[in-house]
């Protein structure tokens, strides 16, 4: 979404962060791999995971995670996506509001370069989460609530 080099980019994960497929709960990813040795190796991914339906964006993350909830840390705040694309599950024909409220969590080492992918970037001011895993659950969909996960190395 948006334009230029400090747009946030979710073309692999569908309009509306469904996956290409809103009439199912489903997941999808964008795997990056870097050239080391010889090889290429898997430096990084993000992606969806919708999950039904959930009372706060904060109980669909400790919901999805369960016992191991208690390894992050967690904060509400705003994503970067447009506020109908998310309800509808598709590119909305008339853009809504940016930014969505979202309960972001992070666990895990210290990352020391910047994430693959910043769903708070242009939205919140804040320093992007810099954790081995980053989760976050978004809300305003209806009938389900994609949790956008981020891992780096």
């Amino acid at each position: 979404y948006g334009s230029g080099s400090g747009a946030v980019d979710t073309r692999g994960l569908g309009p509306g962060l469904a996956c290409y497929t809103p009439e199912a709960l489903d997941r999808c990813a964008v795997l990056i791999f870097e050239p080391k040795d010889g090889g290429h190796v898997l430096a990084g991914a993000y992606g969806v995971i919708e999950q039904p339906a959930a009372t706060s964006a904060e109980a669909a993350v400790t919901t999805f995670l369960g016992d191991a909830a208690t390894a992050f840390d967690g904060l509400t705040t705003i994503a970067d996506y447009d506020r109908e694309d998310i309800r509808q599950a598709r590119k909305a024909p008339i853009i809504g509001g940016r930014g969505v409220p979202t309960f972001a969590a992070g666990a895990g080492q210290p990352l020391t370069a910047n994430p693959p992918y910043d769903p708070l970037k242009n939205t919140t001011g804040i320093e992007p989460i810099r954790r081995e895993i980053a989760l976050y659950a978004v809300e305003g969909a209806e009938g389900r609530t994609p949790v956008v996960y981020v891992m780096g190395e």
